[in-house]
């Protein structure tokens, strides 16, 4: 991370000295050019309009620190991977004809889910332990509102690169789902962990839970790139790739406990970060 936050300030101090070669006092940009690659590549918008919609992957990540023994039910817990949504609208006032500031407004859903199988164990009033075969399936969610101010750069014509802060606004509750199921008809009650989250006698249930630890707020960094698509002199469809890198974890670092009140799990470091694709349509004023 440290490298790529290293490269991308480089970027930005080089980036004027690369691109800003042109006389920005005509009014319009690139007049003189020959090689153009539309009729319409000329075309100077002093503000630009965009909605987008598109499909974020996210990537889900912790450490599990165990006190006690444990199934290994819960071993693929550490990584989580999901698709989900997000819809914006942005504006964009020029700086150069290569530079350009952006303002993203977006409903962003974040959501992952792991399946796992294995064995818990449940333990009985004197201490023996008995394993029961399981399968489990873990689903996590949250809704944000963002705001992510952006550096356009463009790289040709077509092509732009964007580099900025991006900041996450909950919406509600950071919500996880828990769907386990014993393999051998044993009642969900009679094994510890299930007991603790409040399963009852039936063999396969789902529980959801909002997140005490939740942060309301997340920031990152988001990079991407995108092509300008010409539809007609003032509007552009335009795909684009982004990374967002977070620095805030989703949730805070918090112990579990058992129906005893000791510590059994502290899950830490609970990141994640998303690859979006957007589809937008820009418009030129």
């Amino acid at each position: 991370m440290k490298r790529t936050l290293l490269a991308l300030m480089l970027l930005l101090i080089a980036a004027p000295a690369i691109f800003c070669q042109e006389d920005v006092l005509r009014p319009k940009w690139g007049e003189d050019r020959t090689k153009g690659t539309s009729e319409w590549d000329d075309y100077y918008s002093p503000f630009t309009f965009g909605v987008e919609a598109g499909l974020n992957f996210n990537a889900f990540s912790q450490k599990m620190t165990w006190f006690q023994q444990h199934g290994t039910i819960f071993n693929d817990l550490e990584n989580a991977e999901g698709f989900s949504p997000h819809f914006g609208i942005m504006g964009e006032v020029p700086i150069s004809k290569n530079l350009g500031i952006q303002l993203k407004l977006a409903y962003d859903k974040k959501y992952v889910a792991v399946s796992t199988t294995g064995y818990d164990y449940a333990t009985d009033y004197i201490g023996n332990t008995t394993k029961h075969n399981m399968s489990l399936d873990v689903e996590s969610k949250a809704d944000y509102f963002t705001f992510t101010p952006l550096l356009r750069i463009n790289i040709t014509d077509r092509w732009f690169a964007t580099v900025g802060p991006t900041f996450h606004f909950l919406l509600g509750d950071v919500e996880t789902t828990w769907k386990p199921a014993t393999k051998d008809g044993s009642s969900l009650v009679s094994i510890d962990f299930w007991n603790y989250l409040g399963f009852g006698n039936e063999t396969a249930g789902s529980r959801t839970y909002s997140d005490a630890g939740k942060e309301s707020v997340r920031s990152g960094i988001e990079i991407g790139a995108g092509y300008k698509i010409p539809i007609s002199k003032k509007v552009w469809l335009v795909p684009q790739l982004r990374l967002q890198a977070m620095f805030t974890n989703i949730t805070k670092d918090q112990s579990i406990s058992n129906i005893y009140g000791q510590t059994i799990e502290t899950p830490e470091n609970r990141a994640m970060h998303s690859l979006q694709f957007a589809l937008a349509v820009w418009f030129g004023y």
